[in-house]
């Protein structure tokens, strides 16, 4: 509005200067928009080189589709997969439950006997075989030396097996991961020594058998 004559007037824009203004600011939004896109293309331009801890895990990922294994995080795994897996991939983590209802874990090597139950060895006077004696289940996630690589979780009844009777299973454990024994009459000594006992998982399900 103006004054003019001690009233105000109300005058209407001027159209070529609004058409202007508008072009201005369209002139402004389409030099911002190619900026960012010559940015992004020179960015895609650059390639990193991947680290050795990166070309591992390229390496152990590929390995396994190779053997017509999976992936992480895919779906619909069957048991003799996950058994397979576990006589590849010894290191992981074992759950128990403790008696209030909650999570105890440890780490663990774990292995599969002859029969097809994926096995760990423990002590006698260890929490998880006090839990797994109560219980009767336990469950096992298994990983690859990267860690940040294939992985599977089995989980199903579970018992434990006392010395004497384990002692051909604990050679056979220790066998099927590091192989031979310099001294298998020291080996059977130490089981003895730690009062070792075996705990052998039947697996039922396996996983992850989900997408998330």
């Amino acid at each position: 509005t103006i004054r003019f004559d001690g009233h105000h007037h109300a005058v209407a824009e001027d159209p070529l200067a609004v058409t202007e203004d508008a072009a201005y600011q369209k002139r402004g939004v389409l030099h911002r928009a190619q900026h960012a896109r010559s940015i992004s293309a020179r960015s895609s331009s650059i390639r990193l080189q991947p680290t050795e801890r990166q070309r591992r895990l390229r390496r152990d990922l590929a390995g396994q589709s190779a053997r017509g294994s999976w992936a992480v995080g895919s779906a619909g795994v069957r048991v003799g997969e996950a058994l397979d897996f576990a006589r590849t991939h010894h290191r992981g983590v074992i759950a128990t439950t403790r008696q209030d209802g909650s999570t105890q874990m440890s780490p663990v090597v774990a292995a599969v006997d002859g029969s097809g139950a994926v096995v760990v060895s423990t002590r006698e006077t260890a929490m998880k075989t006090a839990h797994v004696r109560r219980t009767g289940r336990a469950a096992l996630l298994l990983m690859s030396d990267t860690f940040f690589g294939p992985w599977i979780q089995v989980e199903g009844s579970a018992e434990v097996v006392s010395l004497p009777d384990a002692m051909d299973g604990l050679v056979a454990y220790y066998r099927s991961i590091s192989g031979e024994h310099p001294d298998w009459d020291d080996y059977r000594s130490s089981m003895e020594r730690d009062r070792r006992v075996l705990l052998r998982i039947t697996v039922e399900r396996a996983g992850p058998d989900t997408q998330g």
